[in-house]
C-alpha cells in the first residue's frame, strides 16, 4: 500500500524522484498541493480511481461467473479465482457470484455452491439448435442438490452411444436359418448372443486433462 500511495502522490506532483539517482525516493512535500495532508488526500483519490480502472479492466476481460481452463497445478490458480469443484461458499462473501449463480448448482439459504465440473467435458447449451439430440435427458450434476434439467445451462447429461446395427454374415455352414460368425467364432439363431470384444470402462474421445476454474470477485 505504501508503495501504491507513493506511486500515486508522485502522479499528482507531490513526490519527485531524486535526478541522480532515481532509485532514491525524495521526501514528500506540499508542491502543487499546498499541503502534505492534501497530498495525502489526493495521493489515495488517484489511488481509487485506479483502482477502480483496474477492477473495470478486470471485468470486461473476465466477468465474474466466467469459466477458463487451467493448465497449471491447483495451488497456482490466481487470486480471484476457483476450482469449479461443487465446493460451498457464503452468500455474503461473494455477492457477485451469487448474483450470478444463485443456487443452480446446489446449496440453500446463506450458502451456495460452484458448478462441479471433475471429470467431465463441457458442452454448449443447444438453445434449440437441435445439434443436442437428447436435451431431454440432461438433469442436474450427479451428487448435487441442483434442481436444474432440459435445455439450461449447468445440466449434466450422462454417456451414451449413438443407436446403431451391425451386419453379421455366414461363411455357409448352416447353424440355423440365420447363421452369424463373430471373430469366426459362429453364433446359432435363436436365443440371446453376448459377444464382448475389447474396451474400457467408459465411452469418450482423446483428452487432456485441465482444471475449470470460475472467477469469483476481483
Amino acid at each position: 500500500m505504501k508503495q501504491l500511495l507513493l506511486a500515486a502522490a508522485m502522479t499528482v506532483g507531490c513526490v519527485q524522484r531524486n535526478v541522480v539517482n532515481p532509485h532514491v525516493e525524495e521526501k514528500p512535500t506540499a508542491g502543487a498541493c499546498g499541503s502534505l495532508t492534501e497530498c495525502l488526500v489526493r495521493a489515495t483519490e488517484q489511488l481509487r480511481l485506479a483502482t477502480a480502472e483496474v477492477q473495470l479492466w478486470a471485468a470486461r476481460a473476465a466477468p465474474v461467473g466466467t469459466i477458463e481452463a487451467w493448465a497449471s497445478p491447483a495451488e497456482l490458480v490466481p487470486e480471484g479465482w476457483k476450482i469449479c469443484n461443487g465446493a460451498p461458499l457464503e452468500r455474503a462473501k461473494y455477492p457477485a457470484l451469487f448474483a450470478v449463480l444463485q443456487y443452480r448448482y446446489g446449496g440453500a439459504g446463506e450458502s451456495f455452491n460452484l458448478p462441479d465440473y471433475r471429470g467431465w467435458f463441457l458442452r454448449g447449451v443447444d438453445q434449440n439448435a437441435h445439434h443436442d439430440l437428447a436435451t431431454g435427458e440432461r438433469g442436474p450434476i450427479p451428487g448435487t442438490t441442483s434442481k436444474v434439467a432440459g435445455d439450461d445451462v449447468g445440466t449434466f447429461q450422462a454417456q451414451a452411444i449413438q443407436a446403431h446395427q451391425h451386419e453379421f454374415k455366414g461363411d455357409g455352414a448352416d447353424f440355423g436359418p440365420y447363421p452369424f460368425f463373430v471373430n469366426g467364432q459362429a453364433h446359432p439363431a435363436g436365443g440371446i448372443n453376448t459377444h464382448l470384444d475389447g474396451g474400457g470402462p467408459e465411452t469418450r474421445p482423446s483428452n487432456v486433462s485441465v482444471y475449470w476454474i470460475i472467477r469469483i470477485d476481483y
